[in-house]
C-alpha cells in the first residue's frame, strides 16, 4: 500500500490537525507528478531533438497514469478513512449516543457542532471529486480519445502513452482496467457510506462487499476481457479469495456476536469462530502459495516461448498502423501449389510477433469481388511464390491492385535463384495485362527478395522469419520515422547466441576437397569461439607419429558436399578410409549456392562411391549442414556446424542479463 510510503514521509503526529493530514494524504502524488515531468522536460532539454514536444508529451502523460493509476487505491482509502466514526454510547436512559473521529477522538462527528470536523467534510468532499471520481473520469476521457487507433493498431502517440491501461485486454474490453480500479475503490473507500455510523461492527458491509466481489467474478467469467489466458486465471483467483475471506468475515462476525446464532447457522460457537478465524488465514496463505508457484510456472514457460525482440531495444516491435490501414500484411499466394506453406508463414509470424494482423483470404475473404478492398486495407504486400502464381487470375488481381496502389511488396520464394529465373520468365507469359511484366518485376524484386527456408532445420525457419520481418518492419510507418531502432536487427528469444567449445578443437580438412579449408577458416574467425586449430589431414598420413590419439584436443573432420566432391579421382576416398578407420569424428556441410557447385545432394550420392556409403563406412550417417551464401543464414549454417563440434551456449554477461530482462518484463506485465 502507498499509505506505508505517506505515513513514512509524513507521520500522522506531525500533521494534526486533521485538516491538514487531509490535504496533503490527497495532494502528495500530484507534487510527485510535478517533480516527475519536471525532470522529464529537463532531461529532453538536455538530450535536444527535433521531436521534444512529442516526446515530452508522451513520457509525461505516460508517467502521470502510471502514477494515478497505482497511487489511486491508497490515496482513495486514505481520505475515506478520514471520515470515519465510532459511536459511543452516552446515555443508557434514552440510549443516545455521540459518534467522534476515528482519527482524532477529539473531534465530534457532527457538522453543526463542531466546526473542525465541519472543514474536514468540505475539503473530504472537494477530495473525493477529485480522486475516486476525476481520475477514473480522466482514464475513461483517455480511452475513449484512443477507442479507435487501439481498435485498428493504428498509430497514436497517446495511445502507445497509456498502453499501461489497455494493452492487457481485447479491443472490446479496453476499459475494463478502470472497472477494476472502480471495484478497489468501491471496496475499500465507497463501501464506507454503509451504515456510517456502526456498519464497522455490523455485517451489512461485508454483505455488500461480497455482493460486488461476486458480481465482478460473474463479469469475469461471462466476458473474459484479457488476451492471455493465464491474466484470466490470476485475475479469477485472486478475486475468489477476496470473496472467501470476506464470507469468512460473516462467519467471524457472527459467532463473535451470537453464539446461538452461530450454533444454528454454523454448527458451533466458539469452535466455529475459531475455526472460520484459522481458515481465513490457512486459505489466504495457500491461494497465495499457489498463485506464486503458478506465476513462476508461468514465468519459466512464457520465458521459452520464442518471440521476435529488436536488438536496439530488447524489447517488442511496435506493431501499431496509420488511421487508414486495417492489416499489416496481404499474403498473396497461390492455392494449388502454396496454400500450406503460406499458412505456416502466417503461423510463425503470428507465433513469433504478437498482435500481428495477416490478410489471409481462406481466413477472411467472404466474396471474390472484395480482393481488391482487401488489399487496399493492409499496410504491406507480401507475395509467396510457388509454382503457377502468375498464371491465377486472382493472383494478378491481388497484385495488380497492390501496384495500383504504391503498395510496398515483399517477394518471398524457396529454392536457389533457379526459382528467380523462373519467376521472371513466368511473369512474361502471363502478366499481359494490367501494368505490364516490366513494372510488375520491377515492384516485386524492388525491395529485395527473401528466402525462405521453411523446410529446412529449426534454426534456418527461424532466421527466415527474422529476414522476413525486418524487411516487413523497415517498411512499417512507424519504423519508417524511426529506422535506427531496426539498425541493429532483430532476435529470437530461443535462437543460438555466441557460441565457445567446451574444449580445444582441431578441424581437419582434405586439400582434395576443394572448399573444405575456407570453410574451416571461418569457423574459427568466428567470434567468441574458443581455441580451434585447422589443419590439412594429409600431414597426418604422411607423418605417422601425428596420429589423431595422440592430439589432447577434440578432433572433427570437415567433408564439404558439393557436385565436384568424389569427382577428382581417388584421393579423397582414401583419405575418407584413414579418417574413419581411425574413428574420427566427420562433419558434413552441403554447399547451396549454385555458382559454387550448389545440387541436389542425389547428385552427391551418385558421385560417391559406393564402398563408402555401405558398412562399415557409412559416411552420411550424420545430417548435413546446409551452407547459404546469404550473410545472415551462412552465420547460421557457421554456428550450427560449431554446435555440432561441441560447441555449446557462451554464457556471458549481456546474455544473463537478457535473461533476467525477459523475466523481469514477463512478471511487470502480469503484475500490471
Amino acid at each position: 500500500s502507498f499509505n506505508l510510503l505517506y505515513y513514512a514521509a509524513f507521520p500522522q503526529d506531525c500533521l494534526k490537525p486533521m485538516v491538514r493530514q487531509l490535504v496533503i494524504s490527497g495532494s502528495w502524488p500530484f507534487v510527485i507528478i510535478i517533480f516527475i515531468n519536471f525532470f522529464i522536460f529537463v532531461q529532453l532539454k538536455v538530450i535536444g531533438g527535433n521531436e521534444t514536444k512529442k516526446i515530452f508529451f508522451s513520457r509525461s502523460l505516460s508517467a502521470t497514469v502510471i502514477i494515478l493509476y497505482l497511487v489511486l487505491p491508497s490515496v482513495s482509502n486514505s481520505i475515506f478513512d478520514a471520515i470515519k466514526c465510532q459511536s459511543f454510547k452516552t446515555n443508557d436512559i434514552d440510549n443516545s449516543s455521540t459518534s467522534y473521529l476515528m482519527s482524532d477522538y477529539t473531534v465530534k462527528c457532527d457538522v453543526k457542532k463542531d466546526e473542525t470536523y465541519r472543514s474536514i467534510i468540505s475539503v473530504f468532499w472537494i477530495l473525493f471529486t477529485v480522486w475516486p471520481v476525476l481520475v477514473p473520469f480522466f482514464f475513461i476521457l483517455l480511452l475513449l480519445s484512443v477507442r479507435q487507433h487501439v481498435q485498428h493498431n493504428r498509430i497514436s502517440h497517446t495511445a502507445e502513452s497509456i498502453q499501461f491501461l489497455w494493452r492487457d485486454y481485447n479491443a472490446s474490453f479496453m476499459f475494463w482496467e478502470v472497472l477494476d480500479v472502480i471495484r478497489k475503490i468501491s471496496l475499500t473507500g465507497l463501501i464506507m457510506f454503509v451504515d456510517k455510523e456502526k456498519g464497522s461492527t455490523k455485517l451489512l458491509r461485508l454483505v455488500v462487499a461480497v455482493t460486488i466481489s461476486l458480481a465482478y467474478l460473474s463479469l469475469l467469467f461471462i466476458f473474459r476481457p484479457y488476451k492471455r489466458k493465464s491474466d484470466l486465471y490470476f485475475s479469477f483467483l485472486s478475486n475468489l479469495i477476496l470473496t472467501i475471506c470476506f464470507v469468512l468475515g460473516i462467519c467471524i462476525q457472527l459467532c463473535s456476536r451470537d453464539d446461538e446464532m452461530c450454533d444454528e447457522l454454523i454448527g458451533s460457537s466458539v469452535g466455529s469462530y475459531y475455526f472460520a478465524s484459522l481458515l481465513a488465514v490457512i486459505l489466504t496463505a495457500t491461494m497465495l502459495g499457489v498463485i506464486v508457484i503458478l506465476l513462476v510456472l508461468q514465468t519459466i514457460t512464457v520465458s521459452s516461448v520464442p518471440t521476435i525482440e529488436l536488438s536496439s531495444t530488447k524489447s517488442r516491435p511496435n506493431l501499431e498502423l496509420p488511421v487508414e490501414y486495417h492489416y499489416h500484411l496481404f499474403l498473396s499466394h497461390i492455392w494449388s501449389s502454396g496454400q500450406d506453406k503460406a499458412h505456416k508463414i502466417v503461423r510463425m509470424l503470428q507465433l513469433l510477433v504478437p498482435g500481428i494482423k495477416i490478410w489471409v483470404d481462406v481466413d477472411e475473404l467472404k466474396d471474390m469481388k472484395e480482393l481488391e478492398q482487401a488489399v487496399t486495407k493492409c499496410a504491406i504486400f507480401v507475395l509467396f511464390y510457388s509454382e503457377g502464381y502468375f498464371g491465377s487470375k486472382n493472383c494478378r488481381r491481388e497484385l495488380y491492385e497492390a501496384i495500383e496502389e504504391d503498395k510496398t511488396i515483399i517477394l518471398v520464394y524457396e529454392g536457389d535463384d533457379r526459382v528467380l529465373k523462373k519467376i521472371k520468365n513466368e511473369c512474361f507469359l502471363h502478366c499481359t495485362e494490367g501494368p505490364g511484366p516490366s513494372k510488375i518485376l520491377d515492384a516485386i524484386f524492388s525491395t529485395g527478395p527473401v528466402l525462405w527456408l521453411g523446410g529446412s532445420m529449426q534454426a534456418f525457419l527461424m532466421e527466415s522469419v527474422k529476414l522476413l520481418c525486418l524487411k516487413i518492419f523497415c517498411h512499417m510507418p512507424y519504423y519508417k520515422k524511426s529506422s535506427n531502432l531496426l539498425d541493429a536487427g532483430l532476435r529470437v528469444g530461443t535462437e543460438l547466441g555466441a557460441l565457445s567449445n567446451t574444449s580445444p578443437l582441431r578441424i581437419l580438412y582434405s586439400n582434395a576437397n576443394s572448399g573444405a579449408h575456407s570453410i574451416a577458416a571461418e569457423i574459427k574467425e568466428m567470434p567468441n569461439k574458443g581455441h580451434i586449430f585447422v589443419e590439412e589431414v594429409e600431414s597426418i598420413l604422411v607423418q605417422s607419429d601425428c596420429a589423431p590419439e595422440g592430439y589432447t584436443e577434440k578432433v572433427i573432420f570437415l567433408l564439404y558436399l558439393n557436385d565436384e566432391t568424389f569427382c577428382d579421382g581417388e584421393d579423397l576416398q582414401e583419405v575418407m578410409k584413414f579418417v574413419l578407420k581411425q574413428n574420427i569424428s566427420i562433419a558434413l556441410v552441403y554447399e547451396q549456392d549454385i555458382s559454387k557447385g550448389g545440387c541436389p545432394f542425389s547428385s552427391i550420392l551418385e558421385h560417391t562411391p559406393k564402398e563408402l556409403l555401405d558398412p562399415p563406412y557409412m559416411i552420411y550417417k550424420s545430417i548435413a549442414v546446409p551452407i547459404y551464401s546469404i550473410p545472415e543464414y551462412r552465420r547460421v549454417s557457421l554456428n550450427t556446424l560449431l554446435y555440432d563440434m561441441g560447441g555449446r551456449q557462451l554464457l556471458t554477461l549481456s546474455s544473463f542479463k537478457s535473461t533476467i530482462r525477459s523475466i523481469a518484463m514477463y512478471l511487470k506485465e502480469v503484475m500490471e
